[in-house]
């Protein structure tokens, strides 16, 4: 008879096993890909809460892949008073201005790499073929893209279209207008010739 405590151990393992794997290969995928700020979206009102213009990062698709597109929108939770908006604005993440923004790696789906970025198949079969992995069995779908990351500065989700600026704080609420002038900038880069855009 087989103890319930020794399966769940051995379960346990395996999903430790799996997790480090995952990591690892994450890491190891990491890539830089160059921050694009968009200053002629400000003259149009597109600014994050500090009245810096938007930004996003593109990796160029090739091969096959070159007209299809991969839009990664970055969350970074909401400002609640008007106070949690000022701080955001100064905090080095860049959740509130385009001038504090970090680079961000290009991993995972991101990747341009076939062997790392993740496909529909791998996302199913991990859990049942971790030998898959080692064996480059599974191919990526997205990583000969053009895969972008959108990158967050408004404070509420891409929703605010406000045209006033309190001059007391200096805050903008234009998150609609940054996601139009980073749309408006993809489609001239070859988004609006696109076979798939995900």
């Amino acid at each position: 008879m087989i103890k319930l405590g020794a399966i769940r151990e051995h379960l346990s393992l395996k999903c430790i096993f799996i997790i480090c794997i995952m990591l690892f290969l994450n890491i190891e995928s990491s890539e830089e890909v160059g921050i694009t700020i968009i200053e002629s979206a400000v003259a149009k009102g597109a600014v994050c809460l500090d009245g810096s213009a938007p930004a996003y990062q593109l990796d160029k698709g090739f091969g096959d892949g070159v007209n299809n597109w991969l839009v990664h929108i970055q969350g970074g939770g909401w400002c609640h008073t008007m106070d949690d908006c000022v701080y955001r604005k100064t905090m080095d993440n860049g959740l509130g201005s385009s001038k504090l923004m970090p680079e961000l790696y290009f991993s995972g789906i991101l990747s341009n790499r076939q062997d790392q970025n993740p496909s529909t198949y791998l996302m199913f079969t991990t859990i049942f073929c971790v030998s898959c992995l080692f064996n480059n069995v599974l191919f990526s779908d997205f990583y000969n893209w053009n895969r972008v990351y959108m990158r967050y500065c408004d404070g509420s989700s891409f929703t605010g279209d406000v045209e006033e600026v309190n001059p007391a704080n200096n805050i903008y609420f234009r998150g609609a207008r940054v996601f139009n002038a980073i749309v408006e900038e993809l489609m001239g880069l070859g988004m609006k010739n696109a076979q798939n855009v995900t």
